[in-house]
């Protein structure tokens, strides 16, 4: 019998799947291998050392969910992520709105934005613990200088501040891609738009209401929905400046984790607050996203 021959069409698809082929034996391995791991040691014991150690169904789950520190840790990442994500995504709209506009020295502070995104988030933190260190630092020692307070001013020492200063951290080290994202949005909205809108009297707040924003609301969505997976898994920040003192004041959720599994060394419950954390993010990222893709059609 004569062999049958694939069509072009048939020819082409197979040949995109061979080039893709590596690519998704990469992410299998990168992704898809690391996560099955966390669940299957979420729902199992584990011994000292991490090794799994049988079946433990929902023990861990349970477990996790009867800890007052973690219910804690949990409502204090929302308010966390809201904070940053929400000041980060005003301020950046505000500064890709006057960057768009053209002034003197435009490109200067356009360089000068994105300096913390080249800064290490680590080494940003290191540096503003020494500016409010409680002792010697810059702003203890101005106040005092200035006859403001009488003694020196430990930011660090309380909860409420501690946390307060790690959120304008978060705002700052976010500040420079969301802002960049927002401004790529603002450059690619054509101008002839804006001089239509001038003709119907779409000036001002008027032009932002109906011309601006409708073209931006996807660049918002894509950097809120990237902001907020990456503010509720920041892990320097809050360990670097309070390691989640003081007395857990400013415990988040993945330094929680971090906590449970290497200083308490429960790793099966390590890995039930991560697979917590990752389903918290997968509702938001859909229905965040559906949301935007409804709006925007």
């Amino acid at each position: 019998m004569p062999k049958r021959r694939l069509s072009s069409s048939a020819r082409e698809a197979w040949l995109a799947y061979a080039l893709l082929a590596p690519s998704l034996l990469l992410v299998l391995a990168v992704i898809a291998y690391p996560i099955g791991y966390t669940f299957a040691t979420a729902l199992s014991h584990t011994d000292q050392i991490g090794r799994l150690a049988g079946f433990a169904g929902l023990h861990n789950f349970l477990a996790v969910f009867r800890r007052q520190a973690f219910l804690a840790a949990l409502s204090r990442t929302g308010l966390w992520t809201l904070w940053v994500v929400g000041l980060t995504t005003l301020i950046s709209l505000v500064l890709a709105l006057m960057l768009r506009e053209r002034f003197a020295g435009r490109s200067f502070f356009r360089v000068v934005l994105l300096l913390p995104w080249a800064t290490a988030v680590t080494m940003t933190t290191i540096a503003w613990m020494w500016v409010v260190n409680g002792q010697i630092g810059l702003v203890s020692e101005t106040l005092q200088a200035l006859g403001w307070i009488r003694a020196p001013l430990g930011l660090l020492a309380y909860a409420s501040s501690a946390f307060a200063l790690a959120i304008a951290i978060g705002v700052l080290v976010s500040i420079p891609f969301t802002t960049a994202v927002l401004l790529s949005g603002l450059n690619s909205i054509p101008q002839e738009l804006y001089d239509a809108g001038k003709v119907d009297g779409a000036t001002g707040w008027k032009s932002f209401r109906y011309l601006t924003y409708p073209f931006l609301r996807p660049f918002v969505g894509i950097t809120v929905v990237l902001n907020v997976i990456y503010v509720f898994n920041s892990f320097p920040i809050i360990w670097t400046l309070t390691g989640g003192g003081p007395a857990d004041g400013t415990q988040v959720l993945v330094t929680y984790l971090y906590k449970v599994a290497f200083q308490d060394n429960q790793f099966g419950q390590a890995a039930a607050i991560s697979v917590v954390s990752f389903l918290i993010l997968l509702a938001f990222s859909v229905v965040f996203s559906v949301q935007t893709v409804r709006r925007a059609d």
